[in-house]
């Protein structure tokens, strides 16, 4: 067989098919590559929404307990300074009492102050139920 002998129309065929064949399956494979990387991309983009959304949940969780605590400690200091006011007030209308001014037992004072607690603390669990 010679170079002459060779029929090159059906060589030619057979290389374009194989071409065709080749391109096709690139084509292919290209475009299982994006599918796989567009299901990607979404699972990257859901997880991302994922993220933020903790992400801001946890940042509205911390600023309402900073704001709580600010709130409360504002409450404290206001409280302590009006206690110390009426210590004062106190004070100065019974400086001149002199029922203010007698000495009490300490016995007295402990069974006045433990009835008080028991009042506190009967009043709590009141207000607990």
């Amino acid at each position: 067989m010679t170079l002459s002998d060779i029929k090159w129309g059906s060589v030619a065929i057979v290389i374009l098919a194989l071409f065709i064949i080749g391109l096709a399956v690139t084509v292919k494979v290209q475009h299982t590559s994006n599918v796989e990387l567009a299901k990607q991309k979404e699972q990257a983009e859901q997880g991302k929404a994922t993220a933020e959304a903790i992400t801001n949940n946890v940042i509205t969780a911390v600023t309402l307990i900073n704001d709580l605590s600010r709130a409360t400690h504002e409450e404290k200091t206001t409280v302590a300074a009006d206690a110390g006011e009426r210590v004062i007030t106190i004070q100065k209308q019974l400086s001149t009492d002199t029922c203010a001014n007698t000495h009490i037992n300490s016995d007295a004072v402990e069974q006045l102050r433990g009835f008080a607690n028991g009042l506190r603390q009967r009043a709590i669990r009141a207000d607990q139920h």
